[in-house]
C-alpha cells in the first residue's frame, strides 16, 4: 500500500480554527448540581474552606487553583458560590458522549493542553466582558506525585491582557484523597484556602516574570510538607495499590518496571528492595538493606532526576515500543483505536508508524509540541496539536509514567522553557 506521509504542521491560522462559543452557565442547573454533591463532597472529605479577604469582590474575575485530584473541579465550584465559573477543561472530555451534553450546561470552555488555542482565549475573553468568572488551572494537569507539576507561562499573558481581578484557591490534602494512580477514594481531610492573588490594575504594571514568579510561589504544593504538619490518617483498605504505576524504577537497583504494588506496599521484582505504606502516607523500608526516599514525592524526584541524566549523557537517547494509536474520527467524538505500530520519542519528536484504518500511516509530532504529555497510569498517554487528539496504548501499559515524564524532559533540554519546574 502507498505510504502516506503525515507531518503536523506547527500552528494553525486562525481562519481555520473552527468557531466556538460557550455560554455562561445556566445558574439553576449549576445550583442544583452544587446543592446536590456539597454535602457528600464536605463531609466525604473532611472539608474546610477558609476564605481571606474576597468578601466584597465581584464578578467579573479570574480563579486560579493548583491541580491535585480528579475532584478538583467539584471543591472550585463549591468554593465560590453563588458565584458561576466557567471552568477551562481539556477538550479531550469534551470527546465524552455522556460528559459533552453536562459541560456544555455549566459552560466549560474546551482548550487544546499545552498548546496555543485562540478558541480558547476568544471564549475566556467573551466570559469576562459579560461580566462572568473563568476558572484556570496554570498546571493544566494533574499530580501524580503529590508536588506541583510545571506551571504553564502563557497564563501570564493572559491575566495581563485580561486585566481583571486574580483569586488564588489553594487546596491540600486533595491528592492524598484522590491519587491520580489510585481507583479509590480516601476519606481524610481537605483545606481550602481561597485569597487574592492580583488586582486586576496592578497586573498591567507588572512585569510579566515577576507576575509568574507570585503565581507559581502561590500555587505551589507539596503534600507531604503539609501531612508532616498535619499527620492525618487518609482511610483506605488498599492504600498503594496502583502506585506502581508512578514509581515505575526501583532507587537500590536502577531496573524500570519491576516495581509491583499490593494493597499496603510496592517492592521490586528484580532485587527485593521495598517498603509498606500506611495510611498517613508514610513509607516504611522492609529492612536495613532497602534503599527507599522519604516519601512518594521525593522517590519521583529521584526517578525523574535519573532520566534527565540519562538523556544529558546520551544524545541519541530514544524511547520505542509497541502501541494501539487511537484517534477521534471528528471533533467531539470519542477517541477510538484506529491502527496499530511502533511509536518513537527522541530528540526530534514523537513519531509513529504502523497502520491506520488498514492502511500504512506514518505520524510526526514534532518536540517543540510536547512541553508535556498528559497520560493515564497504567493505560494510555495522549497528544494534543494542531486541533487534534492522538493516543497511544504502548504494550508495556506500565510505562505510560515514563513516556510523559521522558518527553518533558527531552523538551526541557532540547527547546527549553519558561515554565517552572519542580
Amino acid at each position: 500500500m502507498k505510504k502516506q506521509l503525515f507531518e503536523v504542521r506547527e500552528a494553525m491560522s486562525e481562519k481555520n480554527q473552527k468557531k466556538e462559543s460557550v455560554n455562561l452557565p445556566k445558574r439553576g442547573i449549576y445550583g442544583l448540581a452544587l446543592k446536590a454533591a456539597r454535602p457528600f463532597i464536605i463531609k466525604k472529605f473532611g472539608v474546610t474552606i477558609k476564605k481571606e479577604g474576597v468578601e466584597n469582590l465581584k464578578p467579573p474575575y479570574v480563579v486560579l487553583a493548583n491541580h491535585l485530584s480528579r475532584i478538583d473541579w467539584l471543591l472550585v465550584g463549591i468554593s465560590f458560590w453563588p458565584d458561576v465559573l466557567n471552568v477551562v477543561v481539556s477538550r479531550y472530555y469534551y470527546s465524552n458522549p455522556k460528559l459533552r451534553p453536562l459541560l456544555k450546561l455549566t459552560g466549560a470552555i474546551p482548550k487544546d493542553q499545552f498548546a496555543p488555542d485562540l478558541a480558547a482565549v476568544r471564549n475566556i475573553m467573551s466570559v469576562i466582558k459579560r461580566g462572568g468568572v473563568v476558572m484556570l488551572f496554570p498546571e493544566g494537569r494533574t499530580t501524580p506525585h503529590g508536588l506541583s507539576e510545571t506551571f504553564e507561562y502563557s497564563t501570564v499573558k493572559l491575566l495581563k491582557h485580561l486585566g481583571v481581578p486574580v483569586v488564588c484557591m489553594h487546596q491540600d490534602g486533595t491528592h492524598l484523597s484522590n491519587p491520580k494512580w489510585a481507583s479509590d477514594y480516601r476519606r481524610g481531610r481537605i483545606d481550602i484556602t481561597v485569597k487574592p492573588l492580583f488586582e486586576g490594575g496592578e497586573l498591567k504594571k507588572m512585569d510579566e516574570d515577576e507576575i509568574f514568579a507570585r503565581m507559581c510561589a502561590t500555587l505551589y504544593s507539596d503534600e507531604y510538607k503539609w501531612q508532616e504538619k498535619n499527620h492525618v490518617l487518609f482511610k483506605s483498605k488498599h492504600i498503594a495499590k496502583g502506585l506502581d504505576g508512578v514509581l515505575y524504577k526501583c532507587p537500590k537497583c536502577g531496573a524500570d518496571f519491576t516495581t509491583v504494588a499490593d494493597d499496603t506496599s510496592i517492592r521490586c521484582e528484580a532485587c527485593g528492595n521495598g517498603a509498606t505504606l500506611d495510611n498517613y502516607y508514610n513509607l516504611t523500608p522492609f529492612d536495613k538493606k532497602c534503599v527507599i526516599p522519604k516519601n512518594i514525592g521525593q522517590w519521583f524526584l529521584w526517578q525523574k532526576q535519573q532520566e534527565r541524566l540519562a538523556i544529558s549523557q546520551n544524545e541519541h537517547f530514544l524511547l520505542t515500543d509497541g502501541a494501539v494509536f487511537r484517534e477521534a474520527p471528528s471533533e467531539g467524538k470519542p477517541l477510538e483505536p484506529v491502527g496499530k505500530g511502533t511509536i518513537t520519542l527522541n530528540r526530534e519528536g514523537l513519531f509513529y508508524s504502523g497502520t491506520r484504518h488498514g492502511e500504512y500511516f506514518e505520524l510526526l509530532i514534532p518536540l517543540a509540541a510536547l512541553p508535556a504529555v498528559p497520560y493515564v497510569p497504567g493505560r494510555s498517554f495522549e497528544v494534543y496539536y494542531n486541533k487534534a487528539a492522538y493516543s497511544f496504548i504502548p504494550d508495556n501499559k506500565k510505562s505510560t509514567q515514563r513516556w510523559s515524564l521522558v518527553a518533558e524532559q527531552l523538551y526541557d533540554q532540547v527547546i527549553g522553557t519558561k515554565n517552572s519546574p519542580l
